[in-house]
């Protein structure tokens, strides 16, 4: 949980809830636990069980998985999709490129779209077949320092944010790998967020090394979407 300004003339604090969790725990079982928590029908089981827990209010998330298995945290983070307002479905751009610039070590750090795309997928449909409301849904692109190397290639007046957004919702060559999510989500708009590379010591590295003071570039736009903004 953390406390942002929201508002231009009367700022105000607001409070976003967010679960981050580890790429591990996104798989089947997570798809199982989803459609097993999210009411297929009014009146069943596990549409009591939901109103009950929306009154109730979730027991809140422990700061640690420390002695917690994979099923446990499983079923905790099914729990907070099935209650969220907001979905944000993370794309990491390493998965995006063919190859990637700093190396093997770099390399063995991204993860294989195929791995985890599916799962969103699954996941997204289970709650649009569920009685729930529908869920707002929001794209992020991390790492998306790797899309910009191939933004340098390509002659185009748009901006950097304004490309990555055509080069995967509209492109042929975005479309045949987000497809299925775009479809499946129906957004209209990607946020890519990245920071700044010192690229000379991530070549010695072979990994990314970012520059100092770190900025994370998209990130306020990204936290005006989450609270609802444009």
């Amino acid at each position: 949980q953390f406390r942002t300004l929201d508002g231009d003339m009367f700022k105000e604090y607001v409070n976003v809830d967010v679960l981050d969790y580890a790429g591990e725990y996104v798989g089947e079982k997570l798809v199982e636990y989803v459609k097993a928590f999210a009411p297929q029908r009014i009146l069943s089981l596990s549409w009591f069980v939901y109103v009950y827990e929306s009154v109730r209010g979730l027991p809140s998330i422990p700061e640690k998985a420390e002695g917690m298995d994979s099923a446990e945290i499983q079923r905790l983070m099914a729990k907070q999709i099935v209650h969220s307002d907001t979905l944000c479905v993370i794309v990491d751009a390493g998965s995006l490129v063919s190859e990637v610039p700093y190396g093997d070590e770099d390399y063995r750090m991204q993860e294989e779209l195929s791995s985890y795309l599916e799962t969103y997928v699954q996941i997204l449909r289970h709650l649009d077949q569920s009685t729930l409301d529908e869920k707002e849904v929001v794209l992020v692109v991390t790492k998306a320092d790797y899309l910009y190397q191939l933004y340098r290639t390509v002659d185009t007046r748009l901006d950097f944010f304004q490309w990555v957004n055509y080069h995967l919702l509209e492109s042929p060559e975005g479309r045949e790998k987000l497809g299925p999510l775009l479809n499946q989500a129906q957004v209209d708009r990607v946020h890519p967020v990245y920071y700044d590379l010192d690229h000379d010591a991530s070549l010695e590295a072979g990994e990314p090394v970012p520059e100092r003071p770190i900025s994370v570039n998209g990130a306020r736009s990204l936290l005006r979407r989450i609270k609802g903004g444009a």
